[in-house]
């Protein structure tokens, strides 16, 4: 029983078999003529995605075979395989192509078997693969067919997979009328495509001279059109990346979205939404965000597979659709509100949408798809009008404008010429009286300029006197031969000094700056510099700080009188060096001014009290002593803080005391002749072309 079930079954599908090889066949009689054999094919929609060759042929699934009812099988985005069968017969020795006339053909197989049900051939294609693997290089798909006037018929089995649309524009014709068609079809393209370049590149230019941002939204817009055009013809695969088809699929995916997109960006402002129709103008916001994202969904999900990779482009194609139509609705509005730049809009947008209509109504099958080059290209040739209308209307806009500007130009000159007269009126009146008072002025300045030579000759005789009581360099080193002096007044006379005194065995040297600089700084300097003297020459006070405590007392007797207190003062470091007889004695006391000094090659500071001298606080008595005891040669300096406060650098800041620590322990290094230089050379980088902050002190003894 077994046994007969089997034969039975074999019986039967043998039957289905010679049943589908009894198929009608469709008759290639006529070189002449293209055939459309969307009618004659039967498909199978298999959405399991698991039927092969030998099921649908001689298995169960033959007799899954429907017959299409439209001349183009178009089944939109369902993410499902499709297999196509005819059975071919041509009575001539023709050479016929099978053309499947849509680019965005993942993969397929056609099989070709004779009447024997024997394979005789087996292509396969897609873009997938690279260009140059194609049965036939061409930029949709062909496939060779093996028809002769020996073999009576053969039956073609077509399979399509892929994560793209599903419209399947199925043609035959004999290979002398497919290529004398192509080459018109292909000639019409570039020339459309060459027109829409032209007017990219030319208003590229026009945006250069004229940077209005509507012309570099157009020629985006233009740009990206024109290579959604070739890209859905296939010459970008073809020409542009032949070898990588990701990137020849990414552009046909995006490049009608980018295209719409800046075509938004380009409606925008070129009819200026913003001021007309705020409204609008959000959402016109919104669509360009939806469009920006719909396009990186895309790109993202380039590799995808299913529903994960259809439903991006639904979308796109959703949005695309709702862009389109909310721009020319934008032109109508604007229409409305006579603005004449418009008018180019709404005519460009016409266009364009029959075209789409037209397109729409090819799709359904109710205008004829093929035989009509005007029907055939009506997008192609929509978008070259569009492009001509448009780069009209931007040359209306800036004619319009440059007319507004001309008209407001004129009537401006009318309104200055209307002025001038009463401005010519007042000028006079204004000449009398700025000649008037440029007299006075001059006159005040020259009262000014005698006073100012009055006061610099004063301020001059007194840095005479000043020098004449402050010794010179020449002298200090008479009595230290081992020492400089770098001395730097912010202005002609100074408020720092230093002071050197020789008593018995004993040297005294004191560094001092006074409160403020200018005249009003040289004049405490004299008043600090006789005190110096009156202290230490006449009273005989010969110890550091008991000449501060002195110092401060009669500094305040001075300054002090009952009507009114003077604040002044000044900071003061004094040293008196004695040479025992086998090392040398140092004492020190101070008044804000540090004592430094080397020790073993290592910078010491001995701090100073804090409390100016004529600044006496409750409570303070006597300034301190410090003794330092040295028997090998040491290096000591004293110094105003004018160096350690002086602006400058990259950040613009002081010097300050670490900084200056280190410079000290840099210029210990050097000879005795390079240490002044050295000082001066790294105040100058630092203040570069900022202003000196005070007077600059600083006296280096080597004992």
């Amino acid at each position: 029983m077994k046994n007969y079930h089997t034969l039975l079954l074999i019986i039967l599908f043998g039957l289905v078999g010679q049943i589908a090889l009894a198929q009608k066949s469709l008759v290639l009689s006529n070189p002449q003529k293209t055939y459309l054999i969307g009618l004659d094919v039967e498909y199978i929609e298999d959405f399991s995605k698991k039927l092969t060759i030998e099921s649908v042929k001689n298995g169960k699934d033959s007799t899954r075979f429907r017959t299409h009812t439209k001349s183009i099988p178009n089944f939109g985005y369902k993410d499902a395989n499709y297999w196509f069968r005819v059975r071919l017969k041509a009575p001539n020795n023709n050479q016929w192509l099978l053309h499947i006339d849509h680019q965005a053909i993942d993969y397929m197989l056609a099989y070709q078997f004779n009447e024997q049900g024997q394979l005789i051939d087996k292509q396969e294609s897609g873009r997938r693969f690279q260009f140059f693997q194609r049965p036939v290089l061409y930029r949709t798909f062909l496939i060779p067919l093996l028809l002769n006037s020996s073999q009576e018929s053969i039956t073609l089995y077509l399979f399509f997979s892929g994560t793209n649309t599903k419209l399947f524009p199925l043609e035959i014709s004999s290979q002398n009328l497919f290529f004398k068609n192509s080459q018109q079809e292909d000639a019409t393209a570039i020339i459309i495509c060459g027109i829409l370049l032209s007017l990219t590149f030319y208003n590229v230019f026009i945006y250069f001279s004229v940077r209005e941002k509507a012309y570099i939204y157009y020629v985006l817009y233009m740009f990206f059109n024109a290579l959604f055009l070739l890209g859905y013809q296939g010459f970008v695969f073809q020409y542009l990346f032949p070898y990588y088809p990701p990137a020849a699929k990414l552009i046909v995916n995006t490049a009608a979205s980018l295209s719409v997109l800046f075509s938004i960006f380009f409606t925008t402002s070129f009819l200026r939404t913003a001021f007309f129709f705020p409204r609008l103008y959000r959402i016109s916001i919104a669509l360009k965000i939806a469009l920006s994202v719909n396009i990186l969904v895309i790109v993202l999900t380039l590799y995808s597979e299913g529903r994960t990779y259809l439903l991006p482009l639904e979308l796109s194609a959703l949005v695309v659709a709702f862009a389109t139509l909310f721009n020319f609705m934008i032109g109508i509005v604007t229409l409305r509100k006579k603005f004449r730049p418009a008018q180019f809009y709404v005519i460009a947008w016409s266009l364009l949408l029959i075209s789409l209509c037209i397109a729409t109504l090819r799709q359904l099958n109710i205008l004829e798809y093929y035989n009509n080059l005007l029907v055939q290209n009506s997008y192609q040739l929509a978008s070259a009008l569009e492009a001509l209308m448009l780069s009209l209307g931007l040359a209306d806009k800036i004619n319009v404008e440059r007319r507004a500007r001309n008209e407001a130009q004129q009537d401006s000159i009318t309104l200055l010429e209307e002025n001038e007269k009463i401005i010519q009126a007042q000028n006079q009146f204004l000449a009398q009286k700025v000649q008037e008072r440029t007299q006075t002025l001059e006159k005040q300045k020259l009262i000014l300029e005698e006073k100012n030579e009055s006061i610099i000759a004063s301020i001059n005789y007194a840095l005479r006197i000043q020098k004449a009581i402050i010794p010179t360099e020449e002298q200090i080193q008479a009595l230290i031969p081992n020492s400089f002096v770098y001395y730097v007044p912010k202005d002609i006379v100074s408020g720092d000094f230093y002071w050197i005194a020789e008593k018995e065995n004993t040297l005294i040297v004191a560094v001092a700056d006074c409160t403020g600089h200018g005249v009003s700084g040289a004049f405490m300097t004299m008043i600090a510099n006789n005190l110096l003297n009156q202290v230490i020459h006449d009273e005989e006070i010969h110890l550091p700080h008991l000449i501060l405590n002195r110092l401060t007392v009669l500094l305040q007797q001075t300054l002090l009188r009952e009507e009114h207190k003077i604040d002044d003062g000044m900071d003061i470091a004094i040293i008196s060096i004695t040479k025992e007889q086998d090392h040398q004695k140092v004492l020190y006391a101070g008044a804000m001014n540090s004592l430094y000094y080397f020790e073993k090659g290592i910078l010491n500071e001995i701090k100073a009290d804090k409390v100016g001298i004529g600044d006496l606080k409750n409570g303070f008595e006597s300034y301190q002593l410090h003794q330092c005891t040295f028997q090998s040669p040491t290096l000591l300096y004293l110094c105003s803080d004018g160096y350690k406060d002086q602006f400058g650098g990259e950040k613009f800041k002081k010097i300050g005391s670490n900084s200056f620590r280190q410079l000290l322990t840099e210029n210990a290094q050097k000879p005795l002749s390079e240490r002044k230089p050295h000082l001066h050379q790294y105040l100058k980088n630092w203040q570069k072309t900022h202003t000196q902050t005070d007077d600059i002190l600083i006296v280096g003894i080597e004992i």
